[in-house]
């Protein structure tokens, strides 16, 4: 098996159900446990360009916050995906672009890790560089 098609299930998890912001009901946060358990609790969000991280599901979830603060509707979209690494931790290297309608509001090149823990993966480190932001 392709380390593509062992990762892919997992991915498709994770974004089955959209972005938080669209699950949002009128005057509540927006919810990341689903997003965050595909995280495992001690994971990195590495901001490259910004020189920041951020640890834990806490910080990650006040970052994915600070994304989604600029409305709902968004769409993620990604591009130019590479899977290497072994079965035990894979890297997934692609461009995600995040539309409100049909406005691009950011595009960011991602890099992440993912480690086997038992019978499913857990991401354990996301590099980020942001190429594109009109948040």
């Amino acid at each position: 098996m392709t380390l593509e098609a062992t990762l892919r299930p997992t991915l498709q998890a994770m974004w089955g159900k959209g972005c938080p912001s669209q699950n949002k009901e009128e005057g509540k946060e927006p919810d990341f446990s689903h997003i965050l358990s595909f995280y495992d609790p001690n994971a990195l969000e590495i901001n490259v360009k910004e020189k920041k991280i951020y640890r834990g599901h806490e910080e990650i979830t006040e970052l994915f916050k600070e994304w989604m603060s600029c409305g709902s509707n968004w769409q993620c979209k990604t591009a130019d995906e590479s899977f290497t690494g072994g079965e035990d931790l894979i890297r997934y290297a692609f461009e995600m672009t995040l539309h409100v309608n049909e406005e691009t509001k950011m595009v960011i090149d991602k890099t992440q890790y993912w480690k086997k823990h038992g019978d499913k993966y857990l991401m354990e480190v996301d590099y980020y560089v942001i190429k594109t932001a009109n948040i």
